[in-house]
């Protein structure tokens, strides 16, 4: 996937050179809070939740499926209240059982995720399906609005959007698994801005933001440690191919670089989403005879993950 994006981003370099000198549906669904076995939300987990999950599983009280009441009495996350989660409410409220520790801290965030993507690219421990796709932003190449236009709908040609782009499946067990996981190699944590863990219907949501980069390079880039980056020794080899172009300085700057997953207790994962904002700058240009100076294009690129099955 890496060398399908870079060429993508090679080719939009040359068409952007060129042409210049002519006249990821989602469903929005609520979060619920809750705490696992406080079932009356009284802030601990004590026996009389223990009482109202034994009561739920036998019929004497009623909690709509999906709830906080539900959602708390549900331990074991299989989308039934019975005897058992009580009997674990019971246990955990005495002291017997824990329900297991969540990560809090910044590192032991990051670790419960990096060990997630990890067992799949090392292991292929999951099947799933990937799909990656660009977005065209701002143009800055001609000055003339009409003329970038016409240019960026020319550049579009050249990626794909959240529309055309088309999932592939990798299989548990299989090369395919390991091969399309972007896993994490990044020992370096205060590359990390922030990390945040929440709580989400019994699944722990992530979020990972990434300190930004300028034209990532080879053996020193932490984002290509962790994501979906094209690196710009392989950027160069491309354009040095494309004769008409003579000389050129250009950079390749990447903000906002976050990593969205929800992952189970287990440290399964459930979904992932990379998403950066992009911004080429051409501060340099020579194609033929002519120049460009100082021209700018803004995209994003995004990386979704959905369907795991362990």
């Amino acid at each position: 996937m890496k060398k399908a994006f870079q060429k993508r981003i090679s080719l939009i370099l040359a068409v952007l050179l060129a042409v210049s000198l002519l006249p990821l549906a989602a469903n929005n669904v609520s979060a619920v809070n809750y705490k696992l076995g406080d079932v009356d939300n009284d802030g601990a987990v004590t026996a009389g939740d223990a009482r109202l999950a034994l009561r739920k599983s036998v019929g004497l009280e009623y909690f709509v499926s999906g709830s906080r009441e539900f959602l708390a009495c549900d331990v074991d996350c299989d989308k039934m209240v019975t005897a058992a989660d009580a009997r674990v409410i019971l246990r955990v409220s005495v002291g017997l059982e824990s329900f297991g520790e969540i990560p809090v801290t910044k590192s032991e965030i990051i670790e419960f995720y990096a060990r997630a993507v990890n067992d799949v690219k090392n292991n292929g421990t999951a099947s799933y399906r990937k799909k990656e796709y660009q977005t065209l932003g701002t143009f800055n190449i001609t000055g003339n609005g009409f003329v970038d236009s016409v240019i960026k709908d020319t550049a579009e040609k050249y990626f794909k959007n959240e529309a055309s782009a088309e999932f592939q499946t990798a299989e548990k067990g299989k090369d395919s698994s390991k091969e399309k996981m972007l896993g994490w190699n990044l020992k370096d944590y205060s590359k990390v801005v922030s990390a945040k863990l929440e709580q989400n219907n019994g699944n722990y949501d992530i979020t990972l933001v990434m300190a930004g980069e300028n034209t990532p390079h080879k053996g020193g880039s932490h984002l290509d440690a962790v994501g979906s980056v094209i690196l710009w020794e392989d950027i160069d080899a491309e354009l040095k191919n494309i004769s008409q172009i003579k000389e050129y300085d250009i950079r390749i700057k990447y903000q906002n670089y976050t990593i969205k997953a929800t992952l189970s207790p287990e440290g399964e994962l459930i979904g992932i989403t990379h998403h950066c904002d992009i911004t080429i700058e051409i501060r340099h240009a020579k194609i033929a005879i002519f120049t460009l100076e100082n021209k700018t294009v803004n995209m994003e690129n995004t990386v979704l993950y959905s369907d795991f099955a362990y």
